[in-house]
Order: C-alpha cells, then structure tokens, then sequence
C-alpha cells in the first residue's frame, strides 16, 4: 500500500485500507493521515470520516462530531453511523442534540440495540427512569429475531424497576 502511495498519493482506495491497517496496529498517526487523504478525495466516504471521528475523538469531541456526523450523512441507511454521531455528541455534553437523532435511527431502525440503550441511558441520567423503561418495554417486540438483545433489555427493565 505504501508503493501504491508513493505512486498516487491521492488514491482513495489506498489511502483507506492504508488508514485502516494503520489503525488496526495502533500507528493513530499514520491512520489519521491516510483518512483526512480520503476525505480530502471524497468527503462522502463514510467509513474514512467514520473511523477518523473514533481516531480524533480521545483529544477532540468538536472534530469528532464534525466526522460522525459526515458519516452518518453520506451513509443514511447505516444505523451505526447515526449511533456514533450521537454518541460523541452526548459525550460532548450536547445531549439534546443527540436524543431527537437516536429518537430518529430508532423510528427506522427499531431493532438497533446500540441506539436503544444509549437513548435510555440518557434518559436515565437526565432522571427520567419511566421514559428509559417505556422505551425499553416498546423496543422489546421489535427485538424477536435477537433473543441476546431481548433478555438484554429485559434485565435492564428488571434492574430499573427495582431502584
């Protein structure tokens, strides 16, 4: 990958398996400079500005959000990406920007379990233990083809109606 660079430094296709590999061993540099190449090439490539966002996100939440929520725009039909950008905007202290996103990935994707416990986990901090449960107790019929993800909810609803 390192020739084909040097060749075309440009090269979309490159740079993002580069930026990937380079992530996966842990040389965060590297991987964020092949990455920021690929946004550079095509902004609406999800996956770069997805895993950018993770990458960036221990020193920088703003820039974080900025690359999730890219991802989440240029790959609509992809619940994960709507899920990270809400979950970097609720670590970044800008919760209510991310309930009416989680409110909305869960309309269309009512099995997305990611999104389900965040929103109620939010819902839980904010005190408001009645809305995490009703969510969880609405989302359990949604989960059939996913046992794991029902009894997972199910103890989260058991858990809550005993505090």
């Amino acid at each position: 990958m390192e020739k084909a660079l040097l060749i075309d430094p440009l090269n979309e296709a490159a740079n993002l398996n580069y930026g990937l590999f380079m992530a996966e061993i842990g040389d965060l540099n590297k991987a964020e400079n092949a990455l920021r190449n690929v946004l550079q090439v095509n902004i609406n490539n999800s996956t770069a500005a997805y895993n950018l966002s993770v990458i960036v996100s221990s020193r920088d939440l703003d820039e974080s959000c900025k690359w999730s929520r890219q991802a989440m725009i240029s790959t609509p039909e992809n619940p994960k990406f709507a899920y990270t950008y809400a979950y970097f905007l609720n670590q970044n202290k800008q919760t209510s920007k991310a309930i009416p996103i989680l409110e909305e990935t869960i309309k269309i994707f009512p099995d997305h379990l990611p999104s389900i416990l965040l929103s109620g986990n939010i819902y839980i901090n904010k005190g408001n233990i009645a809305k995490a449960i009703e969510l969880y107790s609405g989302s359990m019929e949604k989960l059939d083809g996913n046992p794991q993800a029902k009894y997972q909810l199910q103890a989260e609803i058991d858990r809550l109606k005993a505090l």
